[in-house]
């Protein structure tokens, strides 16, 4: 029972009550010319990982911030 009061079914939602999912279609497969170009594209893989790295930081800095402003905020309400 929801807190509502009232049940949902399966086919309340839309979704069927038996049956299995959709089937995904194949993945793609990989030529060796496409695996070879590929392999290509990123000559330097410690390079390429420093720098992901580096962007992933950058990306996530906001999130810091709010993050620690919210949590300094949190302990100053507390004391």
């Amino acid at each position: 029972m929801c807190w509502g009061g009232a049940s949902r079914k399966p086919q309340d939602a839309g979704i069927k009550a038996t049956g299995s999912p959709p089937a995904l279609p194949p993945a793609p497969s990989l030529s060796p010319e496409k695996l070879n170009l590929l392999a290509r594209w990123q000559k330097d893989p410690a390079r390429g990982e420093a720098m992901r790295s580096a962007l992933g930081k950058v990306w996530n800095a906001p999130n810091t911030a709010i993050g620690l402003g919210y949590g300094l905020i949190g302990y100053g309400w507390g004391r």
